[in-house]
């Protein structure tokens, strides 16, 4: 069943990411630190999965892993701000840095497109750092829409953009194998 593969690629990564946003805000038997690796650790699986699905031909393990490190590597932005690599340091913050935007986002994908000259390496910066601050929008607050001041996404807006995200990779993925 061709059709199938997007609606399960989208059944998937909200399961995934239900159970984890359970662990992150319920999980209070997990100590905060722990939680917060864990919670980076969602947002470089999401955004894999999210650039494997939008691969050339199948989806790939280094496709998977380029998304990872982008979507996860969004929190390097935590450090710079806190001057410094602890945790509780970076926990520690008033709110996140502007990098956290889909403003940034889009930026991020112009450049990387315009320097690659290839439209999926584009997408895959783009879905994997949106990823990451739609997720932390409807976790807590982000500032999704700088300079407008930080937002809670609400949980069914959280998870429809991320379906949403799933959707457009995986239709991606599917193009490009017809080609």
């Amino acid at each position: 069943m061709p059709g199938a593969f997007p609606l399960l690629a989208v059944a998937a990564t909200i399961g995934f990411m239900a159970a984890s946003d359970y662990l992150v805000k319920e999980g209070t038997w997990i100590p905060r630190n722990l939680r917060a690796v864990y919670d980076n650790i969602t947002h470089g699986t999401i955004a894999g999965l999210l650039a494997a699905f939008a691969g050339r031909g199948r989806a790939s393990v280094a496709r998977f892993l380029a998304g990872y490190l982008v979507g996860a590597g969004l929190d390097i932005d935590h450090a710079i701000a806190a001057r410094s690599v602890r945790i509780g340091a970076m926990l520690a913050l008033g709110g996140r840095p502007f990098s956290h935007s889909l403003a940034f986002s889009v930026a991020a994908a112009i450049a990387v497109g315009a320097a690659s000259r290839r439209p999926s390496w584009a997408w895959l910066v783009f879905a994997s750092l949106a990823s990451h601050v739609i997720r932390d929008a409807g976790l807590s607050q982000a500032p999704v829409f700088w300079p407008l001041p930080p937002v809670k996404v609400p949980a069914l807006a959280y998870y429809s953009a991320i379906a949403a995200l799933v959707l457009a990779s995986s239709t991606m993925l599917r193009q490009r194998q017809a080609r």
